[in-house]
C-alpha cells in the first residue's frame, strides 16, 4: 500500500479531469454529431435522443450545443434542475433573453416563445431548445413542449 501511495504522490494533476474529444472520433458518433449540427436542414426540428445511462447522451448534448450554426438561437434545459412544464418554458424564455414575468403561466410563456421564434424565423434564424435528462421531467412538461412545437 505504501508503494502505491508513493506513486500517486508524484502526480502533478488529476489525469481524469480533462475532457477528451476522443468519444466523438470513434465509430459513427462524429458523423451523427455533424448531422445534428445542421438543424436548419431538417423539415421537422424535434429530436429525441435516448439510450441507457452512460452511453454519452449528455456528452452529445454538450458537444452539440457548443457547435451549432451561428444562426441558431439555443435554449439549454437541464431536466435535473427543472421539472414542471412551466419551469421548462420559463427556462427556454430566459435562455432566449425574453422578458418573461415571474408569474407568467405556461400559456403566456408559450405565446412569448412562439412570438420570438416567429420573429427569428423572419430573419432566417432558428430557435432550438435542447433538453438534457428529459426522462426526469414531469409528464405534463412534455405536453407543454409538444404544444409549443405544434405552434
Amino acid at each position: 500500500m505504501a508503494e502505491q501511495e508513493r506513486r500517486f504522490l508524484g502526480l502533478t494533476h488529476n489525469p481524469f479531469d480533462q475532457q477528451s474529444d476522443d468519444f466523438f472520433e470513434l465509430g459513427e458518433r462524429k458523423t451523427h454529431l455533424e448531422q445534428l449540427q445542421y438543424l436548419s436542414q431538417w423539415s421537422r426540428r424535434a429530436l429525441l435522443v435516448t439510450g441507457p445511462t452512460g452511453v454519452g447522451k449528455t456528452t452529445l448534448f454538450r458537444k452539440l450545443s457548443a457547435s451549432l450554426e451561428p444562426k441558431v438561437q439555443l435554449a439549454r434545459v437541464n431536466g435535473m434542475l427543472v421539472n414542471t412544464g412551466r419551469e421548462v418554458l420559463m427556462t427556454i424564455a430566459r435562455s432566449y433573453q425574453l422578458d418573461a414575468p415571474n408569474n407568467a403561466d405556461s400559456q403566456q410563456l408559450g405565446d412569448l416563445i412562439t412570438g420570438y421564434a416567429e420573429r427569428q424565423e423572419s430573419v432566417e434564424r432558428i430557435c432550438v431548445a435542447l433538453v438534457d435528462d428529459a426522462e426526469v421531467l414531469d409528464p405534463r412538461a412534455f405536453d407543454d413542449l409538444l404544444e409549443l412545437l405544434a405552434r
